[in-house]
Order: C-alpha cells, then structure tokens, then sequence
C-alpha cells in the first residue's frame, strides 16, 4: 500500500469515528437540552398558569424582534383552552463574545413572568452572571413591564438605567436588559396576536394531521 492509499484510508478511517462519535452523542445532547428547558420553563411560569403542555404545544416562529434570521421556539402559556401567555426563545447578538439565547416569559398583559439564559459564551466570572445558577440577576426582570419601567429604565445604570451591570462587565448585562425590552416592545405591539394566529394555526394542522 503506498502512502497515498495509507493517508486516504486514515482519513476515511478518522471521518468515521468522528461521525460515530457524533451520532452516539447527539441523543444525549438533545435530551439534556431537552431538560433544562423544561426546568426552566417550570422555575419561570407558575403552575397556576399553564397544563404542563406547552412543550407539547410548542411551534417555530419567526421575527426579527427575537434576534434571529431563522425560526425559534415558542412555548404557549395556556390551561383549560385558555392563552395566559407564551415563553418566547429569543437571541441577544451582541454579547461579549457572541450570541446569548434566552427564555423570555410573558403573561398575556404584556408583564414579564422571568427570564432565563439557556446558552451562552460569556466570559466565565464576569459575563457569566446571567446565569440563575451564578447570581439572582436575572431574577430582576421578574414583573417588569413597559408600565412598570420607562424606556430610558430600560437600560443598565452604567447607561441611566434601572439595571446593575456586572463589576468589570457592562456589555453581557446590557445585551440581555436590550434584547428583553425589544421582546417585550414587540409583544405588546403587535407579537401577542401574531403568536395567538401560529399556536391556532398549529393547533389546527396538528388535528387535521399535517
């Protein structure tokens, strides 16, 4: 066998065990995800409020208030066939060092029951703070609203704002007060009917089998 043959073979041989490696893990992986979610949607939406369905419930939707070219996921707020609300993914693009993924829950009076940060790149000991396992930050927007706060409150205290910055890290906090306040703008201004239509629609289609 020359060299040639041996290098290809080696190669083969690497791309392979890589894609194994891959498959074997992407179960697990998803899964796990799978879990925080659900427990994070169960930390920020009372019991009182929801079927434990809005996994089941959940559909993709789409729009640029949410930070992102393509789709994410949205998981209804309702009991007994009625809306209280809906826990929107939405993206915070300008973090420290990339994007920031959050779980925003609003109630159907445009309040915010919390949010969470489920990925992240921030630097560890600094950015890391968004995190409900690091510090009780993020416990700050809990109730908040556009009622509650002005738009200049929407802002970190570095910038006149409401909300404290982390010591030697103003623009992870900042990225995360921004993207909940443009969530937040766009469910009261016209989000809330647009998501009420896709969980209908979905709603729908999944009965008629599509």
């Amino acid at each position: 066998m020359n060299a040639g043959i041996r290098l290809a073979v080696i190669a083969l041989t690497t791309v392979f065990i890589v894609s194994v490696v891959a498959w074997l893990t992407s179960a697990p992986i998803e899964r796990a995800n799978e879990q925080w979610i659900q427990q994070s949607l169960n930390e920020i939406v009372p019991p009182s409020l929801h079927d434990e369905k809005m996994i089941t419930h959940a559909f993709d939707f789409q729009h640029s208030a949410l930070g992102s070219v393509t789709a994410l996921r949205v998981y209804p707020i309702v009991k007994d066939a009625k809306w209280n609300g809906s826990v929107v993914t939405a993206i915070a693009p300008d973090g420290y060092t990339g994007d920031i993924a959050l779980l925003i829950a609003i109630h159907d009076n445009h309040s915010l029951l919390g949010v969470r940060v489920i990925s992240h790149k921030e630097t560890p000991g600094l950015g890391d703070d968004i995190e409900i396992v690091k510090s009780s930050w993020i416990k700050n927007f809990d109730n908040a609203s556009l009622t509650t706060l002005t738009k200049e409150q929407w802002a970190v205290k570095k910038d006149g704002g409401s909300f404290d910055q982390f010591t030697g890290a103003t623009i992870t906090p900042r990225a995360v007060v921004n993207a909940v306040y443009r969530v937040l703008h766009w469910h009261e201004t016209q989000g809330l009917a647009l998501l009420q239509q896709q969980f209908q629609a979905t709603i729908e289609n999944k009965a008629l089998g599509r």
